[in-house]
């Protein structure tokens, strides 16, 4: 078993920030936190020491809802509002290039981009699920994929019975795997039925699986369900046996009060995207108010064909800059808040009390963040430089389940250049082809 002991001038261990100190992994797990680290110590203890300096360890960050290998369409249609966005442009593109090897390949480039940026669990719908599974282990990130369900087919299946036997099959695949968990993910209130909805939630409960939808997101959304069923997107959502505590609902823009209560009611989790909402000008998700009513809640980049990017600090520092000026009151959604929003409020949407934490007995999932750029000094508090001042680029170290995914700011299980180069390849293709239509 190896044992490590992670040095650095600050670790945020058992929700408090100590200075000084090592965070002691043994195997997969947190074994405590040293306040007193020698060298000649763990010598003897057989502990090999890793001295980051001048950093901040920190719970390894939660994506709690992105479309991964939507990242080949990083730039492909912007400046539109989501339906138009939908309909014209993406889901005419996947119609074309959706296969399963474009979701390996795809995939292997939002990992890449999700761990250098410090994330070590993502929430995930799309399609063609194991083969994004391939890439997340080749990487070393965990994941919760779902496989996304229409009322339709498209080309990632012929229809619900497909998906939903596709969903089954994941589901079975990856039980008991220790990086892995498959999910059922039907799209939105808007793409799939009541009567599809309760599809979705037989299958949870009988393979005690979490699902993610999308829901609330835009205004027209709120009145295309309006004028079909006579109630918002959440009271469909309740009304249909949808809601409970194993979903995760992402974006939920538009909420009334008794929306919010009802979310609270079912403890169903909520991810919000606010750069991705902001991009599509679908409004923003009234998160001091799920806050105040209890809702379990994280942080989400959404897919990078609509945000742009997978930087979930990024989306930190958005969401506490954008709620403060919404609410108009600075202290509003403050840098704790936040930070917590992106470990451990996520780590509880999903039912994992083991991750967003450094505790004893934890999973050794954390993250390293380099406290010595030229964006990071002077250092008064450092959970307000990593809500207002750190970047990606400032993240030096990845471990999940005590393996490091990055170290040094290098990609350990792939070679990152190749999978670059493999999405040139890619974007090369899918350009060509848009122009000659």
């Amino acid at each position: 078993m190896r044992k490590l002991a992670i040095l650095s001038d600050y670790t945020c261990f058992e929700g408090a920030v100590h200075e000084g100190g090592a965070l002691l992994v043994d195997g997969e797990r947190i074994s405590g936190f040293d306040t007193k680290p020698t060298p000649e110590k763990y010598l003897t203890e057989g502990r090999t020491a890793i001295d980051r300096g001048h950093s901040v360890v920190i719970p390894g960050l939660i994506n709690l809802h992105c479309h991964m290998p939507m990242v080949y369409y990083r730039g492909f249609a912007d400046d539109l509002p989501l339906q138009q966005w939908l309909n014209d442009h993406i889901l005419p593109t996947e119609a074309l290039w959706l296969s399963p090897e474009f979701c390996r390949d795809a995939t292997l480039l939002a990992a890449c981009e999700l761990a250098l940026g410090g994330v070590t669990y993502v929430a995930d719908m799309y399609y063609f699920c194991e083969q994004v599974a391939e890439s997340l282990e080749k990487v070393g990130l965990r994941g919760l994929l779902g496989q996304t369900v229409f009322d339709f087919p498209c080309a990632g299946g012929k229809g619900v019975d497909d998906y939903l036997s596709q969903a089954e099959q994941m589901i079975d695949k990856y039980r008991g795997h220790p990086l892995i968990a498959g999910s059922i993910a039907p799209h939105a209130p808007y793409t799939t039925s009541p009567e599809t909805l309760r599809r979705c939630r037989d299958l949870a409960d009988r393979k005690s699986v979490l699902m993610q939808t999308h829901a609330a997101e835009t205004v027209w959304e709120d009145g295309e369900i309006r004028g079909k069923h006579g109630c918002s997107p959440i009271e469909l959502l309740a009304k249909s046996g949808f809601l409970g505590e194993d979903v995760l609902l992402a974006h939920c823009v538009h909420l009334s009060d008794n929306d919010i209560g009802i979310l609270a009611s079912a403890k169903a989790g909520v991810a919000h995207c606010p750069s991705s909402n902001l991009k599509l000008a679908s409004g923003v998700c009234p998160v001091p108010r799920l806050i105040t009513a209890g809702v379990r809640i994280g942080l989400g980049t959404d897919g990078a064909a609509s945000g742009n990017t997978l930087d979930l600090l990024g989306e930190m520092s958005l969401a506490a800059k954008l709620h403060k000026v919404v609410a108009g009151d600075p202290a509003v959604l403050d840098a704790t808040t936040v930070l917590h929003m992106a470990t451990a409020g996520a780590a509880l949407a999903l039912g994992r009390e083991d991750l967003g934490v450094l505790r004893e007995g934890a999973s050794a999932d954390f993250t390293v963040v380099n406290l010595d750029s030229a964006n990071t000094v002077p250092l008064y508090h450092p959970i307000s430089h990593l809500t207002y001042a750190v970047k990606a680029a400032d993240v030096s170290d990845v471990y999940v389940a005590g393996r490091p995914v990055v170290e040094r700011r290098r990609i350990t299980g792939v070679d990152l250049d190749e999978v670059k180069e493999r999405a040139r390849w890619w974007a090369k293709r899918i350009w060509q082809k848009r122009s000659n239509s």
